[in-house]
């Protein structure tokens, strides 16, 4: 794939709509206390020595995709990159440009004499952007690592995170970040053309995180983790990120409660949908993202894949068991949308991770939950061996008896349930329930369905019996269900010593097979956060007499006062793969 750059770069201006480039790196660099081994000297893209220079650099950030043409060798499972300089650089011979104009005009400038287009490499494009945007070195992995040599490769992969942290800013190129921009033809009519088939500047700018081969590779990832800013420079339009949170979902604490770490289910959040154009970069490229783990990682492309993953993931868990906080699938239905052959997004989507053959615990056959409050934990007790994590913790299980109560809720009808209260307010079913060996009741709340009754019309009217006798079937995996003791309860309003519970896994209820909530494994929130819940990782046999478990999702159950208290949960050590 060959890339498009337009020397006139627009930004926009919040007084006047589009503008002409005006925004660039400053002259002087300060020389930060790390500096690569190798930069490049944009004035004649000549590889010199890091240490030689003694101002700071800008590094640079894209997919190799849309540097040339990528062919992959399914026998050596190797990559070759050839550059045919078929990229293209357009530059305008002249335009006139007036900021009290474009302050009149909105998205326009005023253009003379004729465009030109020249074909070029890709370094060629990459100096063409350093001159526009006045960067006088950056670092540029094509030519400032050999990619022959493999010991300079493992030296400069270990250190890619410094790279990117030590950089004044990090050019991200995005060539599908493309805005339609106005070519003003006569100043007495008033009248003018568009110029290109771009977006709206607005709209282009989503597509970044949509649509980008930038935002769906992994290296791109870890190097905008690291940046300090971000300068997206597309086909004919850039953006300033000062921030680089920006580009990621504000929904998803991006770090720990320290601020020092990044959080490893954010990064997997992400990771897991990005792809790499070598599978041992799926490692190398997150391993840069924690350096503690990067040092037990050995750099070589050639030791089998499956066993560099699991080792990854092993250490991963090891720092962070929030690894067991994923559910069903849902933004990735969207993110991973599949186009037909006419373009049209289709009902099919992909996840890039499930490929491969992880173990559950990996979080490959879900999507990991995007939370503010920073969920986390101090349960410790738990090792991780080869492909099996093994966990010794309390859970909660229905056992043996979760068919026989299950049987009761296929056939839900409306006379086993009570009237609703007819009086336009909103109501969530309550029950009472038990734990296996335990005579205490609880009330349970399903608190993620909620009904209202207006006065013309019938509880059958309204009630999802399916959706009801679902929640029963699931809830009585756990603990054993007082089927007599049904009620509604206003707005799903919770009160001491009621809980209210709701699950989010990645496959259905088998009837057969045992499920067990890791009570012991407890992720709250932090103190600043004023909500009361926790989160535990659900597990499941589906052979109850075979030893190992499959991580499936979470049940996060909301409460005020205490969680089972006045009952004596066991401990037992679960294996998972």
């Amino acid at each position: 794939m060959y890339t498009t750059y337009e020397s006139i770069q627009w930004r926009n201006n919040w007084d006047c709509g589009l503008i002409p480039k005006s925004s660039e790196v400053p002259e002087e660099l300060p020389k930060p206390e790390f500096m690569p081994t190798k930069l490049i000297r944009t004035s004649d893209m000549q590889v010199v020595q890091g240490s030689q220079v003694n101002e700071g650099y800008c590094a640079l950030s894209y997919s190799w995709n849309q540097t040339g043409d990528i062919l992959y060798d399914k026998t050596t499972q190797k990559t070759t990159h050839i550059d045919k300089g078929k990229h293209k650089i357009i530059r305008p011979t002249y335009y006139n440009y007036k900021k009290e104009d474009v302050r009149n005009r909105g998205n326009s400038f005023s253009s003379c004499g004729t465009i030109t287009t020249q074909h070029v490499q890709f370094q060629d494009i990459i100096q063409q952007i350093c001159q526009d945007f006045n960067i006088k070195y950056i670092w540029f992995d094509q030519l400032c690592i050999n990619q022959n040599d493999k010991k300079e490769k493992q030296r400069e992969i270990h250190n890619m995170h410094r790279i990117y942290e030590n950089a004044y800013c990090t050019i991200a190129l995005v060539p599908e970040f493309y805005v339609s921009v106005m070519d003003w033809l006569d100043d007495k009519k008033n009248s003018f053309k568009e110029i290109g088939r771009g977006d709206n500047y607005h709209i282009a700018q989503e597509k970044i995180t949509q649509d980008s081969q930038w935002f769906k590779r992994l290296w791109t990832l870890e190097e905008t983790l690291y940046s300090r800013r971000l300068l997206i420079v597309g086909q004919n339009a850039h953006i300033w990120k000062s921030n680089v949170r920006d580009l990621f979902s504000k929904k998803f604490h991006l770090y720990s409660e320290s601020f020092e770490s990044i959080m490893v289910r954010f990064v997997l959040y992400y990771a897991h949908m990005r792809t790499s154009t070598k599978d041992h970069d799926r490692v190398f490229a997150l391993t840069n993202i924690f350096p503690d783990i990067m040092e037990k990682i050995n750099v070589d492309y050639n030791q089998p894949l499956e066993d560099l993953m699991v080792q990854f993931y092993g250490l991963l868990a090891m720092k962070d068991i929030s690894l067991l906080l994923f559910g069903k699938h849902s933004s990735y239905i969207s993110m991973g949308n599949i186009r037909n052959s006419n373009g049209d997004f289709t009902e099919e989507y992909h996840v890039p991770i499930q490929k491969f053959n992880l173990p559950s615990w990996t979080g490959v056959n879900g999507e990991y939950i995007r939370i503010e409050d920073g969920l986390t934990t101090s349960f410790q007790n738990y090792s991780i061996i080869g492909k099996t994590m093994q966990v010794t913790c309390s859970g909660i299980t229905n056992g043996n008896n979760s068919l026989i109560d299950n049987c009761e809720f296929l056939h839900l009808q409306y006379k086993d349930l009570p009237p609703i209260p007819d009086n336009n307010q909103g109501y969530c079913l309550g029950v009472s329930v038990r734990l296996l060996g335990q005579e205490t009741t609880q009330t349970i709340i399903l608190k993620d369905e909620e009904y209202r009754l207006f006065s013309d019309q019938k509880g059958e009217d309204i009630l999802d019996l399916h959706w009801i006798s679902k929640r029963l079937q699931t809830l009585s995996k756990f603990m054993k269900i007082e089927k007599k003791s049904f009620r509604w309860h206003l707005g799903g309003v919770i009160v001491d010593d009621e809980l209210a519970i709701s699950f989010n896994l990645t496959e259905n209820v088998d009837l057969s097979a045992q499920y067990v909530i890791l009570f012991g494994i407890s992720f709250t929130p932090g103190p600043h956060f004023d909500i009361t819940y926790c989160s535990y990782p659900v597990i499941t046999n589906q052979n109850c007499n075979e030893g190992y478990y499959k991580a499936i999702g979470t049940c996060t159950i909301e409460y005020y006062g205490n969680i089972f208290s006045n009952c004596n949960i066991p401990q037992h050590t679960y294996l998972i793969q």
